[in-house]
């Protein structure tokens, strides 16, 4: 009797590497019994293709039968309105991905991820040579935000833990980086792409090239405007973090509009760094390679009509896929000369759990899954992005494919808190941009900007 009592305990009872858990059996707990019945999560994305992750949403499937996972992908241009649809309805996803820069506008639509939650896990075990499946219930430790910290890039921490509390998780993490066409640039004598902004205006002036009345033929760089360059307002962010511009005060207001004294001239370095921007538009310029009249960065950039532009690695794929014969090479952002630590600016996509999910534990579970560094490992070797992980950061720097400029300038890129309205701060960044090089006072309209965006830190009425 002892020995069938003992063997019981034995099947009954497993100690697994995650903490205690139990095989189910008929006198399971209620709680075991309700972790294991059918749940269906909607996950929303529009970074992240079915492709990519089709294969690791099967083995999540594997080893969490009862719990089916719809991805559903969306266009970037209805995503928004999608979402808001879906929880004015009630519909909307359990799971779905948000820019870093949403973050904060939807926080009260987001459950932010509890310190444990506890899953169903099915497993093959094999006893007395005989081979069973066995459910566990096994609880799984979260990660505190100590150790997203220590887990992931600085500028994830900034964005993503706010009062203590973690409010997502992110696969990839962007960068700003110089995509040039290297027959244009082998064409004027120049071997290899400039490294500093005082190489950028010398290069330029050898690549673009000009037709009569000032017509550009070919564009040497695209900077300068506002509206047909897809990352002009991240440009012009990180040509000001460069030149020592903080952005906002510890408690977030907007103050790039700050100014240092220096013996008797009174300099401001946004503004400095946003003329620095505006000279490629203008025609008066040296540097001139650039207008508003132009068809887009991208666009002249494939047609083999731009010698140089700045992108993010998550634009790299579908360049390569649409021009497959263009020679397309990738440097790290330049910066400015003698700058003792390279700086950038990052963008990424967050993964969360809805603030209407009657699964939270199921849902923060997927998100995890998808974050762990082996299943990020797979993702980013099909979109050739950036890892947001500290621990697969070295790896991919000592790879010899594209990625490895990226990852070597998430270590010191920066995200900027851009507000409740992260949509219309960028409208307003965009036409102070537009409007500067002709404002009658340059600092006036940056003040004024200013003013503009911190009303867009404040919850609309």
């Amino acid at each position: 009797m002892k020995k069938f009592l003992l063997l019981f305990a034995l099947l009954t009872i497993t100690l697994t590497t995650s903490g205690f858990s139990c095989k189910l059996n008929p006198f399971a707990s209620s709680d075991n019994q309700q972790l294991l019945q059918p749940v269906t999560l909607e996950y929303w994305t529009v970074d992240q293709s079915t492709d990519n992750l089709k294969e690791l949403l099967s083995q999540w499937r594997s080893v969490h039968p009862n719990i089916i996972v719809n991805l559903k992908r969306f266009r970037a241009e209805e995503y928004e309105q999608k979402l808001l649809e879906g929880w004015a309805q009630n519909k909307g996803p359990d799971v779905y991905s948000l820019p870093n820069t949403w973050l904060r506008k939807y926080g009260k639509f987001i459950t932010p991820m509890p310190g444990s939650i506890q899953l169903a896990f099915q497993e093959i075990t094999k006893t007395l040579g005989k081979e069973d499946v066995v459910t566990t219930i096994k609880k799984v430790t979260l990660l505190s935000p100590a150790q997203i910290s220590r887990n992931y890039l600085q500028a994830v921490t900034d964005d993503v833990v706010w009062g203590n509390k973690v409010y997502g998780l992110p696969i990839s993490f962007d960068t700003l980086a110089l995509f040039y066409n290297q027959k244009l640039l082998d064409a004027v004598g120049l071997p290899v792409p400039p490294a500093t902004w005082t190489e950028v205006k010398e290069a330029v002036k050898k690549l673009t090239l000009l037709e009569a009345g000032n017509k550009i033929k070919q564009a040497g760089i695209a900077l300068g405007t506002a509206n047909n360059i897809p990352q002009a307002v991240n440009i012009a962010i990180a040509l000001m973090i460069q030149n020592g511009v903080q952005m906002s005060a510890d408690n977030g207001s907007v103050t790039f509009n700050q100014t240092v004294k220096t013996g008797d001239q009174t300099i401001s370095p946004a503004l400095d760094a946003l003329n620095f921007y505006t000279d490629f538009a203008d025609p008066l310029k040296e540097t001139y390679s650039w207008n508003k009249d132009l068809a887009t960065a991208t666009d002249l950039f494939l047609q083999g009509k731009l010698a140089m532009f700045l992108g993010l690695a998550s634009e790299l794929a579908n360049l390569k896929n649409r021009a497959p014969k263009l020679d397309i090479k990738v440097a790290p952002l330049p910066q400015i000369a003698g700058a003792s630590t390279p700086l950038n600016v990052g963008q990424y996509w967050v993964e969360t759990v809805s603030k209407q999910t009657k699964q939270p534990e199921a849902a923060w579970g997927l998100v995890w899954f998808l974050t762990q560094s082996p299943n990020v490992e797979k993702i980013l070797a099909k979109t050739g992005q950036a890892a947001a992980l500290r621990s697969l950061i070295d790896q991919q720097k000592r790879s010899d494919q594209d990625v490895s400029v990226f990852a070597e300038q998430s270590l010191t890129a920066k995200t900027w808190y851009r507000g409740v309205q992260p949509e219309q701060m960028e409208k307003i960044f965009l036409e102070l941009i537009t409007t500067l090089p002709q404002a009658a006072n340059q600092q006036q309209l940056i003040n004024q900007t200013t003013e503009r965006l911190n009303q867009t830190l404040i919850e609309p009425k």
